[in-house]
C-alpha cells in the first residue's frame, strides 16, 4: 500500500528521502475555482493558506526537516479538502435560497428572452 507522502514516481528525492505530495496544484485549483465561481471568503482564506502550506512542504524538505514537511504536506491536504467540501456546500445552499426565492425562475426567463430575441 502507498502512502500519500512517499510517491517516488512524482517527487523529488534528496539524500535517500522523497519529498512529501504537497498538494500545490491542488490548493491551487480550489483557490481559483472557489474565487471565480462562488466567491466563497471562507473556501478561498483555506485555499490560500492551503498555498502557502503546500510550499513550505518544498521549503522544508529542501532544508532537510522532513517531519515539518510531512506536517505542512498534511495540513495543506486537509485544507484543500475543506476548502472543496465547503465551497460545494455554500454552492448548493445558495442554489437552494435561489430557487426558493423565484430568484432561478427570473434568471431562466431572461435566458430565454434572450435566446428568443436572438433567434
Amino acid at each position: 500500500m502507498t502512502s500519500d507522502f512517499s510517491t517516488p514516481t512524482d517527487s523529488v528525492s534528496n539524500g535517500g528521502l522523497v519529498m512529501p505530495k504537497n498538494y500545490l496544484t491542488e490548493a491551487i485549483i480550489v483557490t481559483v475555482v472557489t474565487f471565480l465561481c462562488c466567491c466563497n471568503p471562507i473556501s478561498l482564506v483555506l485555499g490560500i493558506i492551503a498555498i502557502v502550506k503546500a510550499n513550505a512542504v518544498t521549503t522544508d524538505f529542501a532544508r532537510g526537516d522532513m517531519n515539518s514537511a510531512i506536517n505542512n504536506a498534511s495540513t495543506a491536504k486537509t485544507l484543500v479538502i475543506w476548502a472543496a467540501v465547503l465551497a460545494v456546500v455554500i454552492y448548493i445552499i445558495l442554489i437552494i435560497v435561489s430557487v426558493a426565492l423565484g430568484a432561478f425562475g427570473a434568471y431562466m426567463d431572461a435566458i430565454q428572452q434572450a435566446i428568443e430575441s436572438n433567434a
